[in-house]
């Protein structure tokens, strides 16, 4: 059989055919960093689509998976969230600055906060690093407060991009979103707060959506 590779699915006699689950690799510490070498020199470009202020920048990985199950998300089949360590996440970034003069990443996690005391931790060595850096991050409602946030920002975060989806409550419930909406507008409220940039996503038509659940996320989304 030439497609004994676990975690695919292919197409065989017009049937698709789904391998063996893939295994999780253990220790992503095994991983090598990408190989950006192979790539057009970064500061001819952003490896952001998403938003930025300076070049060069990239992306970052901290972490893989997430635990919670949105009903929209693709990371949801992908629940066992796994570190990459302290360690390797820095020594990536102080290879990034060195060799590629990086002045900007988004760290990519699915939820980057998911664990406070990683997060604080990160941000004090990161800090202590007096890189010439900023970055914006992947968060959650539910996953972050003030100290957090506070942290982040003084480790040269400038921007958080949570996912909110909608601004009905019902809504929420129905994609397993596991947040409410006084958690985003106390979110909101500490970002401002601290001038943290908040870039938020919101979804349109999601399954069971009506028009009044449409105009109740539009005002939501206008009044953060």
């Amino acid at each position: 059989e030439a497609y004994n590779i676990n975690g695919i699915v292919y197409k065989k006699d017009g049937r698709a055919i789904r391998t063996g689950k893939r295994e999780y690799i253990k220790n992503l510490d095994e991983i090598p960093f990408p190989a950006r070498d192979l790539l057009l020199p970064l500061e001819y470009y952003s490896s952001s689509a998403i938003a930025y202020k300076r070049v060069p920048n990239t992306i970052i990985f901290t972490s893989r998976g997430c635990p919670y199950q949105c009903i929209f998300c693709a990371s949801h089949t992908d629940r066992l969230v796994r570190f990459f360590s302290l360690d390797y996440v820095l020594a990536e970034v102080d290879y990034l600055v060195k060799k590629y003069k990086i002045r900007e990443s988004t760290i990519q996690d699915d939820t980057f906060t998911v664990r406070k005391d990683r997060v604080l931790e990160f941000c004090r060595r990161l800090k202590n690093k007096n890189y010439d850096l900023i970055w914006t991050a992947n968060i959650r409602a539910n996953l972050v407060d003030k100290e957090i946030l506070t942290a982040m920002k003084e480790a040269g975060c400038y921007m958080v991009m949570p996912g909110v989806e909608s601004g009905s409550e019902d809504i929420l419930k129905l994609i397993k979103k596991e947040i409410t909406l006084k958690q985003v507008e106390q979110m909101s409220d500490w970002c401002k707060q601290l001038g943290l940039l908040i870039k938020p996503s919101f979804i349109i038509s999601h399954p069971g959506e009506t028009l009044a659940t449409i105009e109740e996320t539009i005002d939501f989304a206008k009044n953060l």
